[in-house]
């Protein structure tokens, strides 16, 4: 519970109200799933990476695309033999393996993820675990939910960078490329006890928080509203929606 991936700097991302940021990584996210053109998409994630990278810096950004690379290869390689249809790019034979219309939609469906995936990520890193619950808790959220979600959110980027950590440690030890392979089960092994260790420490974590108890739940902090936290969130708003009414504006 006292885990997180928060990162300790000092940037205008850093300081910008929890609330705001978590509806502008909501609001972007679906309007970059409302996205059908290439271009806009990946005009969207350029400024996503911009942002990423503004806040959290590069080596950090570099680590999370690390995270989802696996995810990344696998719809770049499976996707083009789900559309077979149109132009086609390769033929083995008389089989069409990939068509034009197929590698559009893999780097479609690349770009709109790993956009979702940096703007939570940075919502992560740049907020602390205990202010999203109190986001969350602002929204009206019930308290049991806003903590079981807030959990849920880093638990995945958690894990991911355990499996790194315990991979690149095994490199050390290995210097043989096939036994590193055939070690993949090995991490893999590491990695689950690793998360089961952590299954006491978040137990009692929440037993303190009062998770499950009945009755109103008092906070000791709590997020104030004021001009500047109107403005982000009218931002936070706004910025989204520019490129859902650029694209209207083109279809037009």
């Amino acid at each position: 519970m006292t885990r997180g991936l928060y990162i300790y700097a000092d940037t205008a991302v850093h300081r910008a109200d929890p609330r705001a940021k978590l509806i502008f990584a909501l609001l972007m996210s679906l309007s970059v799933l409302l996205q059908d053109s290439l271009i806009s998409v990946y005009c969207i994630l350029l400024l996503v990476l911009a942002l990423s990278l503004y806040a959290v810096g590069p080596r950090e950004s570099l680590m999370n695309f690390r995270r989802v690379l696996a995810l990344v290869v696998c719809i770049f390689l499976c996707t083009p033999l789900q559309c077979r249809w149109g132009e086609p790019l390769l033929t083995i034979g008389s089989f069409t393996l990939v068509t034009r219309e197929g590698l559009a939609r893999a780097l479609m469906i690349n770009a709109k993820f790993l956009s979702v995936s940096y703007l939570f990520s940075v919502l992560l890193e740049t907020t602390r675990l205990e202010v999203v619950v109190l986001a969350l808790r602002s929204f009206r959220l019930p308290y049991s939910a806003a903590l079981t979600l807030s959990i849920a959110l880093s638990m995945i980027p958690m894990l991911s960078s355990a499996y790194y950590e315990v991979k690149d440690s095994m490199s050390l030890r290995i210097n043989d490329e096939e036994k590193r392979r055939e070690g993949l089960l090995a991490v893999i092994v590491a990695v689950i006890v690793r998360a089961f260790k952590t299954v006491p420490e978040t137990a009692s974590g929440l037993e303190e928080r009062g998770y499950g108890r009945r009755g109103s739940r008092t906070s000791y902090r709590s997020l104030g509203w004021g001009a500047g936290t109107a403005m982000q969130m009218i931002l936070a708003v706004s910025l989204p929606l520019v490129p859902v009414v650029l694209s209207a504006i083109s279809v037009i």
